[in-house]
């Protein structure tokens, strides 16, 4: 019918971002003040990847609205970590290691590097070396929708199903960007996504082997997942495809861990516990 008008929300259901991006800027010139559109607006804004706009929406609705204040702070930081993450995948930086580097750590991390420099082989060969030293680490993992509705799976040995990390979890910790190796972690709890911005970045905490406990937020889309080249389902995080990323096949879209009994999406996991190394 002429003249109605299709809320944000359900734009995002149809898998129409461009058309939701301008309708949430439309009701932003709106309603310039009311802080409730600029959050939707800077969530949808980081679906697409566009960090710096998005930043800059937080620092409004930091402005507009006290209660928006440590969001804006927490979800600041986290742009960083993903503009910093950006760097590691390309070859230019080296991400933090949580707890003592070990060799194996040390080899995917160059590996990584010589992926992103488009030195596929060598980056092949030095990662065949560390996973072959890495230690596998076995448990179970929760999957549903929450913690009332949950199927637990036990598996001999768990890792990312991107190649290019392998038994290690990226997480953003401290407003800090880390590759935390599985056999450090004691358990993995992660929230049920509640809003926007979750299917962007999963919240939850890790309790490490060596004791301690760290609130984390998890990438939950494999990098270049974001850009305009890819269908919206991929944008999205609403699924996973193997693809040619530049010399060798890697996922994009939502975050899978890989097991001996299986892969398993990020937004559906619930926990993760290590019961051996």
């Amino acid at each position: 019918m002429k003249g109605v008008r299709v809320s944000p929300e359900d734009l995002l259901k149809q898998g129409k971002l461009d058309e939701c991006l301008a309708e949430v800027e439309r009701c932003v010139r709106a309603a310039p003040a009311d802080p409730k559109q600029r959050v939707m607006l800077f969530q949808v804004l980081a679906v697409l990847g566009n960090w710096d706009r998005a930043i800059n929406q937080l620092e409004v609705c930091a402005e507009l609205s006290a209660e928006n204040q440590l969001m804006a702070q927490v979800y600041r930081a986290v742009i960083l970590c993903e503009k910093f993450r950006e760097e590691v995948f390309a070859g230019q930086r080296s991400p933090l290691i949580l707890g003592e580097p070990e060799a194996w750590v040390g080899m995917v991390v160059q590996a990584a590097m010589l992926a992103g420099q488009g030195k596929h082989d060598a980056a092949a060969e030095l990662r065949s070396q560390a996973f072959d030293q890495a230690p596998a680490t076995a448990g179970e993992i929760d999957i549903g929708p929450d913690e009332e509705k949950i199927a637990t799976h036990k598996f001999e040995w768990i890792a990312d199903a991107d190649e290019t990390l392998g038994p290690i979890l990226e997480a953003f910790v401290d407003g800090k960007y880390y590759w935390v190796p599985w056999r450090r972690i004691q358990l993995l709890r992660l929230d049920p996504p509640s809003d926007l911005r979750d299917t962007v970045w999963m919240t939850g905490q890790i309790v490490l082997s060596a004791g301690g406990e760290k609130v984390a937020l998890l990438p939950a889309r494999y990098p270049t997942s974001q850009e305009k080249r890819w269908d919206p389902l991929i944008r999205m995080g609403r699924k996973t495809e193997f693809v040619d990323r530049g010399g060798w096949e890697g996922p994009i879209g939502q975050r899978m861990f890989a097991t001996d009994v299986g892969e398993f999406a990020l937004l559906e996991t619930r926990a993760v516990r290590i019961t051996a190394t």
